[in-house]
């Protein structure tokens, strides 16, 4: 008994893939995906804003860029304008696929929150937990600001934000001294609103004994040479 099988080649219509959300700000490029799989891979890509095809004499700031099986949509926001939905749609022989992307606009992060302080006679650790909310964007940077207690000038320092890493140190701190500290965190968007104060107490400066023997041992070794004089008289 045989059985006959009929071969044809595989055809799919185009299914759209990327991201569907992306964060940016006025000023700041942001780039929108759209990635087609699709047999066969003859695909026709083309995007729209609101109904109407881009780019087009009114979007001078959106640039597209085209590779046989994707499409990215460059938008620099100008304006509130310029951000909400974003429709691409894909095309082939077989079918035609449109989904939506959404441009949001990015917001400030939002305060770090400080957990302990670990004094030292003139530093400190300060181990915060990172925001809740980063605003959409990456966090950047993080900004300690620090002083005596209910007086003078806040002191500052940027650290640099690493994955994971929730601890930064101060330095140049009195002993003995009651100081607050507060932290705010930045993103490409620009800086959220700091924590509330967290006061702490520096150490006083250890005193250490230090205890020297000194132990000296002399030796002193005398050789006395008896001098004999042997007079040969003749």
């Amino acid at each position: 008994m045989f059985s006959w099988f009929s071969c044809s080649p595989y055809a799919d219509a185009p299914k759209i893939l990327g991201s569907v959300t992306v964060y940016t700000w006025e000023g700041n490029p942001a780039n929108i995906s759209c990635e087609v799989l699709a047999h066969p891979s003859d695909v026709s890509l083309y995007w729209l804003q609101d109904g109407v095809q881009l780019p087009n004499p009114n979007t001078t700031n959106i640039k597209i860029y085209n590779t046989p099986s994707a499409s990215f949509l460059e938008v620099t926001p100008e304006s509130q304008n310029d951000f909400g939905s974003y429709n691409c749609t894909a095309s082939n022989e077989i079918g035609t696929e449109s989904k939506e992307f959404i441009l949001i606009q990015a917001d400030v992060p939002s305060s770090p929150s400080v957990e302990v302080v670990e004094s030292y006679s003139s530093s400190a650790q300060v181990d915060f937990l990172e925001p809740e909310a980063s605003g959409g964007v990456a966090i950047l940077k993080y900004r300690a600001e620090w002083r005596v207690e209910n007086a003078g000038k806040w002191a500052q320092r940027v650290y640099e934000a690493k994955d994971g890493a929730g601890t930064i140190t101060i330095t140049g701190l009195k002993p003995e001294t009651h100081y607050e500290v507060k932290m705010s965190a930045i993103n490409g968007k620009g800086e959220g609103e700091s924590s509330m104060p967290t006061v702490f107490k520096t150490q006083p400066v250890r005193k250490y004994t230090h205890t020297h023997t000194h132990t000296h041992t002399h030796t002193h070794t005398h050789e006395h040479c008896p001098l004999s004089l042997r007079l040969s008289l003749s």
